[in-house]
């Protein structure tokens, strides 16, 4: 079953081209990569994306794991994992990616 978006418009996100970035540049990599992970599960870009993401985990065909969680049974994930972004922020790209988006 596919989860109603809570709005279709369009996002507002600037695009790379409009930005300069060229391909090769980490940024314009990180970007390309965020839109093929975008279209390969059908979100949007920005805030609007993440809250149809934070809906289809939700809904009743969800995560059965991420339904149960409350602010207080998610704060000592938070803690661990924002230790393990400050951990990795001082060495290469990869890695701080990959802890952030745990976070």
């Amino acid at each position: 079953m596919k989860v109603p978006r809570r709005d279709d418009r369009a996002s507002s996100a600037p695009s790379t081209a409009a930005e300069g970035t060229a391909p090769g540049d980490p940024v314009s990599d990180l970007r390309a990569e965020a839109a093929a992970l975008r279209a390969r599960h059908d979100l949007r870009a920005g805030i609007e994306g993440l809250c149809d993401l934070m809906d289809r985990l939700l809904a009743p065909d969800g995560c059965p794991w991420d339904r149960e969680q409350t602010l207080e049974t998610l704060r000592p994930y938070l803690i661990e994992e924002a230790h393990e972004v400050a951990a990795v922020m001082t060495g290469p790209a990869g890695p701080h990616r990959e802890e952030l988006g745990d976070l």
